[in-house]
């Protein structure tokens, strides 16, 4: 509830689901909308051309009318690579030329792809917009290292992804078939098409699994490729799961995969992790930085399907390594990346920006 007589905060974010869109919701529910009076303004959404241009241009009127109606203590602007980078610029250049704080938190997977295609003048461009922001919010100290070689004057923070843990996670039953989850975006970034060649190797050596898939994206393509190769009793689609039909499924699984190509911290690993889950992943963006190799799950490198079904296998036929693995993966999401610890750091930033705004 906006409080009218406070100055506010406007975050920028978009509507289509994914990672960004959970990482905004988590932090309305953990009051940082009230404590900051914060205006949510969703700047795009899923579906055609029209559909997106119209949220755009809604997006940039209301923005424009909260500047001149509203005191604004700064915006916190939400943005991924390509296109979300250069539309979420121009709310940055409106607040900067109302003298209004900037912090630009980056959660675009292929940042680095996305500026290395660039021209010398869009490099250049990209860099200045970054150096430009009051604060870059990072996901992780890999690309912490990447914005200061390419904008060395950018004031750079990290703060991690993070999940509230659920307050109670009972025993896995000992279940015959083990059930394997995957939650996010179907395609080739997220090696959805590794997975199904993995599991297409992994049914000639155990029939003891299965392969849960929840998200969209390229579904039709997905499942015709299961079909192909006569998959269909081992690799189940879902759809996009959320709220309590994806914790259903989150409780109910024995083994969390993502094999990425590219990933900033997804919250799907995250929320895996609280739920207890052993994850297989690949050393890809912060996963590393979240997930250590052997301890707190299983990493391999991007593409590598073999090693990849040696890990499948290996936590289905070992209970005892799933069960380690859990566990340790569920005190490194509490100790490192809870809303206890990563909350009171987003809280340290918006108030340095807020005194030196007032300076």
């Amino acid at each position: 509830m906006i409080n009218k007589n406070k100055p506010i905060s406007i975050m920028l974010c978009t509507a289509a689901r994914g990672g960004m869109r959970t990482v905004v919701e988590s932090y309305k529910k953990e009051g940082m909308f009230d404590k900051w009076n914060t205006k949510l303004i969703f700047t795009h959404n899923e579906g055609s051309l029209v559909t997106k241009i119209y949220f755009f241009l809604k997006a940039v009127i209301y923005f424009s009318y909260l500047f001149f109606f509203k005191k604004v203590c700064f915006i916190h602007n939400h943005s991924a690579m390509r296109g979300s980078f250069w539309r979420k610029n121009i709310f940055s250049s409106l607040a900067r030329l109302a003298k209004i704080p900037v912090i630009l938190h980056l959660h675009g997977s292929e940042m680095q792809s996305f500026y290395y295609s660039q021209s010398k003048k869009g490099k250049t461009r990209i860099s200045n917009i970054l150096t430009k922001a009051d604060k870059v919010i990072v996901l992780s100290e890999s690309w912490q290292e990447f914005i200061s070689c390419i904008a060395p004057n950018a004031k750079i923070e990290v703060i991690y992804n993070y999940v509230r843990l659920p307050d109670y996670v009972s025993n896995r039953l000992e279940n015959k078939e083990i059930k394997i989850l995957f939650l996010g975006l179907i395609g080739k970034r997220k090696g959805i098409y590794d997975l199904i060649e993995s599991a297409e190797r992994l049914s000639k050596q155990t029939k003891h699994f299965k392969i849960m898939i929840g998200g969209n994206g390229e579904v039709e393509v997905a499942k015709k490729l299961v079909e192909d190769k006569k998959l269909t009793d081992k690799i189940i689609f879902l759809g996009w799961l959320s709220g309590d039909k994806k914790l259903e499924y989150l409780a109910d699984a024995d083994i969390f995969i993502l094999p990425s190509y590219n990933e900033g911290l997804p919250m799907s690993l995250l929320e895996a992790m609280s739920w207890k889950l052993p994850v297989i992943s690949t050393k890809v963006g912060g996963i590393p930085e979240l997930v250590r190799d052997g301890l707190d799950g299983l990493l391999f490198e991007a593409g590598e399907i073999d090693i990849m079904t040696e890990y499948m296998y290996q936590l289905i036929t070992e209970k005892e390594e799933r069960e380690k693995l859990g566990s340790s993966a569920r005190k490194r999401v509490k100790n490192m990346f809870s809303n206890e610890i990563i909350i009171p750091q987003l809280n340290a930033v918006y108030e340095l920006i807020v005194r030196e705004k007032s300076q």
